[in-house]
């Protein structure tokens, strides 16, 4: 926090260098997105999954619901009436002309064929498990219901950055949280006009600026807080807080930073006697 300007009328403070809000700005909108860019093509790498859950009653009879999720946030929901589902099978395409097929799960109704995934994919070792799962539920009346999640490609997905698809995935977040933050990050600026009877404060981050008005004679306080000491690699960091009260009650934040020197210090109580605050 520094002083910008300072006269016996106007008072004006700033907690934020503009040169590091906007250096935060610009790694904001670069590391955003492409984090963002990364977690949707490692989605559509892994494939989205389509879930079987099969319910048996107790006159034994099943019905099931088949739930597809598209590329990239959307999904269907396909009921299949009791008695409907026959059997699953697995569906092997013409192949390449090389020995190499792909296959996909179909589920054999009454009325017709219904693909768990409408696009061959290989795995067949992963998709005949599945087959097998519904099969043995159908052939076994004792048991009372099954739940299968269908990923395309699956359990080993064949581009180098969807594998450990939980890993990446967590990286990319961190990454496009670490983004959003930075762009997030306030240039907090006020003043105070005592001829005026004004105070403006105004919050800019990389989407816009918030500004609150208020008459200076609401201020009742100026408070320092001090959060809890954090160790980290042998290092002492400290969150140090500036608010200004006002006399509804409400606390605007006038600076944050991990530390506070004596300037600092100094700069809060010449706002304390500028506003007259004891």
């Amino acid at each position: 926090m520094k002083i910008l300007k300072q006269t016996q009328s106007q008072l004006t403070l700033c907690s934020h260098s503009p040169l590091l809000a906007w250096m935060g700005w610009i790694f904001g909108f670069f590391v955003s997105p492409i984090a963002l860019t990364l977690l949707i093509i490692r989605l559509g790498a892994v494939g989205m999954p389509t879930t079987l859950s099969c319910q048996r009653s107790p006159e034994q009879s099943v019905s099931c619901q088949l739930k597809k999720h598209h590329f990239p946030l959307s999904w269907t929901n396909t009921k299949i009436p009791a008695n409907e589902l026959q059997k699953a099978r697995l569906d092997r395409d013409s192949g390449n002309g090389q020995g190499a097929y792909y296959h996909r799960v179909v589920l054999v109704t009454r009325s017709g064929e219904i693909p768990m995934n409408e696009d061959y994919s290989f795995g067949q070792e992963y998709q005949q498990k599945i087959v097998d799962r519904i099969n043995n539920f159908l052939a076994n009346p004792k048991q009372k219901s099954v739940s299968v999640r269908y990923i395309e490609g699956g359990e080993e997905p064949f581009l180098w950055f969807a594998a450990e698809p939980s890993l990446w995935f967590a990286f990319d977040i961190v990454w496009l949280t670490a983004g959003i933050v930075c762009l997030r990050q306030r240039r907090i600026e006020a003043t105070f006009d005592r001829t005026l009877n004004s105070f403006t404060l105004a919050q800019t981050n990389a989407f816009g600026t918030k500004v609150f008005q208020h008459p200076i004679s609401e201020i009742t306080n100026i408070i320092l807080t001090q959060g809890e000491p954090d160790y980290e690699d042998g290092t002492l960091y400290i969150l140090y807080e500036v608010f200004i009260v006002m006399s509804s009650g409400d606390r605007l934040l006038l600076s944050r930073s991990w530390n506070i020197s004596k300037k600092q210090k100094d700069i809060i109580q010449n706002l304390r006697e500028y506003l007259n605050i004891q």
